[in-house]
């Protein structure tokens, strides 16, 4: 199952699509203490967003980001046993030929994140369901105390997984797994510079992960206000980073969520929400 992500192959053609999310973590012997940092950076045009907590019945609570004009979108979140999920979209496939392919929905309208979320209680038994509810070209990124992956969903539901125990992964916009690079059309701009940028600050780093490192990396401003992990967007209304999701999951369990995001389009100041397991206890 563990898999390396590979090199890309630069002579695939480019395109500028603002699609965009950065997906980053680590687990085991390289994080201080054991456990797993895990990250999301939202990228979208200003938008409506909250955080929330989701009490299914049947299945287990979980606080979301939420978005939208709805706030029913789950952007990523955490349930109470401590799996951390997110998503980021396959923008190297055109938005009308992803239209095509029918997203997974429950009977109450809830679409992949929540699901797992809700039915879910670690990495393991997300990457070896045989549940169907990998249809659209999305990836993601699932997170608990002990270990780490990314699913690469192909067009029709095919999946590719690396998966990890003591090591890290990374991942944007694009397909990247030897099983999953064909299935790109067009690579972004700012999903290759992000992918390359994220790998690099991961590689280099010197001895182990904490979590102010996440952050650091979260809002790192390399390339630009378009291409950069952290995006501050070059036109007024144009895609930006609105959101960041930052989990610490360390062995004990005692984990944390802090999501900071912007609640509004108009909002000027950013909201932020730390959930732990006390939260799941009210």
């Amino acid at each position: 199952m563990k898999k390396t992500i590979l090199s890309l192959i630069l002579s695939l053609s480019f395109t500028g699509s603002a699609l965009a999310c950065t997906l980053f973590g680590a687990t085991g012997i390289g994080v201080e203490g054991g456990g797993t940092l895990v990250v999301k950076n939202r990228d979208w045009k200003p938008t409506y967003q909250k955080v929330e907590l989701v009490a299914p019945a049947g299945g287990y609570r979980y606080y979301a980001l939420l978005t939208g004009k709805k706030n029913t979108f789950d952007a990523g979140g955490i349930n109470e046993k401590g799996l951390f999920v997110a998503m980021s979209t396959v923008g190297s496939i055109p938005k009308a030929e992803r239209a095509l392919y029918p997203k997974f929905r429950t009977q109450d309208g809830k679409r992949a994140n929540d699901y797992m979320l809700t039915h879910y209680a670690t990495v393991l038994e997300v990457v070896e369901s045989k549940e169907n509810i990998w249809s659209e070209p999305v990836n993601f990124i699932v997170g608990d105390k002990d270990s780490l992956a990314i699913i690469e969903v192909l067009p029709g539901g095919k999946r590719s997984i690396t998966y990890q125990e003591n090591g890290t992964v990374c991942h944007t916009n694009h397909y990247v797994d030897k099983d999953t690079v064909q299935g790109n059309k067009k690579i972004g701009k700012s999903s290759l510079t992000r992918y390359n940028r994220i790998r690099e600050l991961l590689n280099e780093h010197i001895g182990k992960f904490i979590v102010n490192d996440f952050w650091t990396m979260s809002k790192d401003l390399n390339a630009g206000p378009d291409n950069s992990i952290f995006r501050t967007g070059s036109k007024p209304q144009g895609t930006r980073t609105v959101a960041e999701l930052v989990a610490n999951l360390p062995k004990d369990g005692n984990f944390s969520l802090e999501i900071r995001y912007q609640p509004t389009p108009e909002a000027t100041q950013w909201q932020s929400k730390t959930i732990t397991p006390k939260d799941f206890q009210k």
